[in-house]
């Protein structure tokens, strides 16, 4: 999630797919015994170590730590399996793979310290969220529920002939207020004219 006062992230979560185990990271070892293995097996060492790094997340993880450290612009926050899943291939997919997945994480969910760093993250979203309604209401809006708001007014139209259409509460008000201040004499008017002229998105996903 996005600073509210800042063009950067406050918040970055990664979430791992476990550690991976050491024999995954046979580069070097395939390099030592070039000499003794035929060319065959060479190439499947490499492909098979290859395959390990692209799915080899915690380099990546120690990257955007280091960052985060460094220029203290966002809190981080990384979820991982430590233990049970080294030797489990990302797109294995056994009788038995869904049933160690669930225990491997109900093992790491039980931790203390992992309990203490979603309740932390938990509030920081909450005191997100809340900071953004506080301070752009219409915005938020527009985000969480795709809403926009169109104009009810006779005549109210645009140059392709269509009801004006606009995406925040904010403009809406503002437009309100400029072209038909007589149809909303008080705020009582105005938050009734509003709620009348929003619109909920047609599709779930909304218009982003």
């Amino acid at each position: 999630m996005r600073n509210v006062d800042r063009q950067c992230p406050r918040i970055v979560v990664s979430f791992g797919t476990g550690k991976p185990a050491e024999h995954s990271r046979g580069y070097e070892n395939a390099k030592r015994n070039l000499r003794l293995v035929t060319a065959f097996n060479l190439a499947n060492e490499l492909l098979r170590t290859a395959k390990a790094t692209l799915t080899d997340c915690e380099k990546a993880h120690k990257r955007v730590e280091k960052n985060a450290h460094h220029y203290k612009a966002y809190n981080y926050f990384r979820f991982n399996i430590e233990e049970g899943l080294g030797k489990m291939k990302i797109d294995e997919c056994k009788p038995t793979t869904q049933e160690t997945l669930k225990e491997c994480t109900r093992n790491e969910l039980a931790k203390d310290e992992v309990r203490n760093k979603l309740r932390k993250l938990a509030g920081e979203l909450v005191n997100q969220r809340r900071e953004r309604i506080r301070k752009y209401p219409g915005q938020w809006e527009r985000f969480a529920c795709c809403t926009s708001y169109e104009c009810e007014s006779e005549g109210c139209i645009n140059e392709r002939q269509e009801r004006i259409s606009l995406a925040t509460r904010n403009e809406m008000m503002a437009h309100l207020l400029a072209e038909h201040s007589a149809e909303v004499e008080n705020s009582v008017a105005l938050k009734a004219r509003l709620d009348r002229c929003r619109r909920l998105p047609v599709f779930p996903a909304g218009p982003w």
